[in-house]
């Protein structure tokens, strides 16, 4: 894949899932074994576009080899940012998936063609929806660390639920109508138009409740901010989760990947000096990712290494992160 810039690809943004469960996939003529949700993804891939080529990291990486593994790694905000489209596999339909999909990609539609002060939302049943969004966020795929980059990146960004496809775009536009920060002259004609769709007190307030949910996930809040024309720093991301520890806002079988999977994405991942590298341990990442903390930001909080430590070896300045 070393001609991604020139040959069009897709790329697949997926949660790897259980390592015991694995099934044989032929690529190019060779028997290869992978985890049983990627093989349902690059199923239901084959079907939506069965000529195009797919970039996989579980497949185009050498996940045993360190340093041809730093070495991806390093690039994988071009190999998202450049692709074609990049697709967020979600998983089979369940738990109403397809009724909620439909759903957001109608209001999307309307949201994305028309402007937010001429725009009519559809009736919303508040139950059904706030159940079915409950279960759709917690998804594995929400909680994986990669995904932030995979969807701030992505230039054409497609969630994939089973049969069903909802642009990206399309739920940043259903955030727009719904989001507090709104002009408060759009706010109070936003609040008349849901008011006039039919819609009970219920459905209205949960439909403010949906917007919050959705902002609080990080990987859409770092794609909102590149919109704006600004990424977080990696710091303040990092604040998130050990701020957090008792429910961790990321999930990610190597704790390493909880600084090497934000550094595509951080506004000061240069001036922190800082490169992918699995041949350090855990302590030699977290030390000097610490350390280069100290040094860039006088500012910097020696509080955060009082939070509780499950790593032996850290020095004591060193959080857990």
């Amino acid at each position: 894949h070393h001609q991604h810039g020139k040959t069009p690809y897709i790329a697949l943004s997926y949660v790897w899932g259980d390592a015991d469960n694995q099934v044989p996939i032929l690529v190019n003529n060779v028997k290869l074994l992978v985890r049983q949700n990627l093989n349902l993804a690059l199923a239901k891939l084959r079907q939506e576009r069965p000529e195009a080529w797919i970039w996989v990291d579980a497949i185009c990486i050498d996940q045993a080899h360190d340093d041809e593994k730093s070495w991806e790694v390093n690039r994988m905000r071009d190999v998202f940012q450049k692709a074609e489209t990049v697709f967020h596999w979600l998983g089979p339909a369940a738990d109403d998936s397809d009724f909620l999909l439909d759903w957001v990609a109608d209001l999307g539609r309307e949201a994305s063609e028309a402007d937010v002060l001429g725009f009519h939302p559809p009736n919303l049943s508040s139950y059904r929806m706030s159940k079915a969004m409950e279960a759709l966020l917690q998804r594995p795929f929400f909680q994986r660390l990669w995904i932030v980059q995979e969807l701030a990146v992505s230039q054409n960004g497609v969630f994939l639920c089973d049969s069903r496809q909802l642009p990206v775009d399309y739920l940043e536009s259903v955030l727009a109508l719904t989001n507090r920060r709104l002009p408060e002259q759009t706010s109070r004609i936003l609040d008349d138009l849901i008011a006039k769709a039919n819609c009970d007190t219920t459905s209205h307030r949960w439909l403010g409740g949906f917007n919050r949910n959705l902002i609080d996930n990080p990987g859409l809040m770092v794609r909102r901010r590149r919109h704006q024309g600004d990424f977080p720093s990696l710091l303040s991301i990092l604040k998130c989760s050990i701020a957090t520890f008792e429910m961790p806002i990321f999930a990610t079988a190597d704790p390493r990947d909880l600084v090497f999977g934000l550094l595509g994405i951080c506004r000061d991942a240069s001036s922190l000096n800082l490169r992918v590298d699995y041949t350090k341990s855990i302590v030699q990442v977290f030390t000097t990712v610490t350390r280069a903390f100290i040094h860039n930001d006088k500012e910097y909080c020696l509080g955060f290494s009082t939070f509780p430590k499950d790593l032996d070896g850290l020095p004591s300045w060193v959080p857990d992160w």
